[in-house]
């Protein structure tokens, strides 16, 4: 008997049309698992094993980081990065880093950068800050994949770091030419137990080290800044580099020297990125001098991991002038691994100086967590079994002997 519909048995489709009902765990034992479900089993073993890596990279990255900004943020003066695992960066842009020397083992990669606009050579803006946050990471990655094998050393990450400002520069002047200002630059690369620093302008990279120890005692940390022998014309230097290049140094408000440009121009600054007006040719202005250039101060350090360094703090332009080296210190040694309560604290109390109401104050706090060298407690051992049934034994003989009295037995 057909249905209402009139519809044969020869048109019946079942769902489970192109499969033989054999059990999918036979079927991925045969390796004959349809394409879809193949597709859909390598997926999720791709993502067990991204899984996988974020957890045993979280094992090896010790820090804890945060970053404030207060102030005139609406002004976007300052941007700031903070790459937890700049290998899975790499991963995902499909960029192949070197696998021997410095990095053996998957070391891991970690950055944190900050580039500010008030750091220009005039006026402060914020297109040279937002160029340079957005393109560092593809320039510096592309920089370490070109290291020569053997040579993956702390000499040559200097150079990619040094090269990557140097591109960086070039990027703002030769392939942006609405920008017209600039920016200075802090950049901080950890590479396993190994610290690379790269500061150009007038923000601060301060390395915090752990003060010495008296008996029961220890003095303050001790405020190591990483970028100290640039940005200003009192390095000998940079003073010689403007010389050489038609400058000349005179000395200028509150003591600072300072140079000017054909234009008549200004500046206390003596590197930067941008600032095209100070770049002579490069900047594409008919008449300027190079004046200014964009390489910065590198340095390297073997990291203790809190035993004798305690953390690294990146600053915008008007924070050093308002908190000073050592009460930034202070303010991170008591607010031990509290990176945002820090960050927070320095960036407030810079915002409030009188000087600094139309300035971005921005702080960025980065804790070195010490290595778990403690041994595996062992758990506590369990009462012999002898010792329990003896318990066990003297509980029933005391109830019997309470039932026996109520009983009057």
């Amino acid at each position: 008997m057909s249905g209402g519909g009139g519809s044969s048995g020869q048109n019946f489709c079942s769902s489970n049309a192109g499969f033989s009902g054999t059990p999918l765990w036979k079927l991925k034992q045969q390796g004959q698992l349809p394409n879809q479900w193949r597709e859909h089993e390598e997926a999720k073993e791709l993502q067990a094993k991204e899984l996988r890596e974020e957890e045993e990279a979280a094992a090896t990255l010790r820090v804890v980081v945060d970053a404030v900004s207060l102030g005139r943020v609406d002004l976007n003066l300052v941007r700031h990065l903070v790459v937890k695992d700049l290998r899975k960066v790499a991963a995902r842009s499909k960029i192949v880093l070197p696998t021997t020397g410095l990095f053996e083992n998957k070391a891991p990669l970690q950055l944190f950068a900050l580039f500010d606009g008030q750091s220009a050579a005039e006026g402060p803006g914020p297109m040279a800050a937002e160029c340079c946050a957005k393109t560092l990471l593809p320039k510096l990655l592309r920089n370490m994949s070109a290291i020569p094998q053997g040579y993956e050393n702390a000499t040559f990450i200097k150079a990619c770091l040094k090269k990557a400002f140097e591109d960086l520069d070039k990027e703002v002047l030769r392939n942006q030419p609405s920008v017209s200002d600039g920016c200075g630059g802090a950049v901080a690369l950890l590479v396993g137990e190994k610290l690379f620093t790269a500061v150009c302008g007038a923000c601060e990279l301060t390395l915090l080290e752990a003060g010495a120890r008296k008996g029961n005692k220890q003095d303050m940390c001790k405020a190591v800044n990483m970028g100290a022998h640039q940005g200003n014309f009192k390095v000998p230097e940079d003073q010689k580099f403007l010389q050489d290049n038609g400058g000349m140094v005179f000395p200028g408000e509150g003591g600072k020297l300072m140079t000017s440009n054909p234009q008549g121009a200004t500046t206390a600054v003596s590197r930067s990125i941008g600032d095209r007006a100070w770049k002579g040719s490069m900047g594409g202005m008919p008449g300027s001098l190079k004046l200014l250039r964009s390489v910065p101060e590198t340095k390297h350090t073997d990291i203790s991991w809190a035993d004798r360094h305690i953390a690294l703090v990146l600053s915008s332009t008007p924070v050093p002038a308002a908190m000073p080296s050592p009460q930034v210190a202070l303010t991170v040694s008591d607010f031990e691994y509290k990176p945002r309560a820090a960050s927070g604290e320095i960036a407030n109390r810079a915002a409030l100086a009188p000087q600094n109401a139309n300035a971005q104050c921005t702080t960025i706090v980065v804790y070195f967590v010490p290595k778990d060298d403690r041994g595996v407690v062992e758990p506590a051992a369990k009462r012999a079994k002898k010792e329990a049934e003896s318990v066990r034994l003297r509980h029933i003989v005391a109830l019997w002997r309470s039932m026996k009295t109520e009983e009057g037995w």
